[in-house]
């Protein structure tokens, strides 16, 4: 009866053994990214919305390319609510650069459709967003949130959200 208990045991740990292996040689092949909001830029466009420019730092920490395929924002007001942003193209955020002094200069490059994060690498990228929120509202936000969507090899949907960090 005992030796019985013995390969039990035995047959226990080679499946305990297994299963770790696995999870530890899938772990970096989940997409993702991790990362922060590290600048946000605002220039009222009118008395009720505002552009968001976003200059944030994010890490692929896979082993795969991580592939862009939606960008996009949202604020969470000062009772909570949030507030889902319209994200602005690069051609019109080159524009914005132009003729608005405002909003600074351009630190960083657009993160935008089809953009790809080689694997382990850190790159500082802008987003940018208009919410229709007057500048004294949007000021007094809770938070702010870069949602970075990935679509993988599988067709499965992968979304990364980056904060804001204040």
């Amino acid at each position: 009866m005992p030796r019985v208990f013995f390969f039990i045991l035995i047959g226990a740990a080679a499946v305990a053994l297994a299963v770790g292996l696995i999870f530890y040689s899938t772990a970096d092949a989940h997409l993702e990214l991790r990362g922060e909001i590290l600048q946000t830029r605002v220039l009222p466009l009118e008395e009720s919305s505002v552009l968001a420019v976003l200059d944030f730092r994010a890490t692929n920490p896979s082993r795969l390319r991580y592939v862009v395929q939606q960008v996009s924002a949202r604020v969470q007001k000062e009772d909570g609510q949030w507030v889902d942003g319209i994200t602005i193209s690069r051609t019109d955020m080159n524009r914005v650069f132009e003729v608005q002094s405002q909003v600074g200069a351009k630190h960083n490059e657009m993160l935008v459709l089809k953009d790809g994060i080689a694997p382990g690498a850190t790159v500082d990228r802008m987003a940018a967003a208009r919410f229709p929120l007057p500048e004294a509202e949007f000021e007094k936000r809770r938070g702010l949130v870069l949602r970075v969507q990935e679509i993988d090899a599988r067709g499965e949907t992968e979304v990364s959200e980056l904060k804001e960090k204040r």
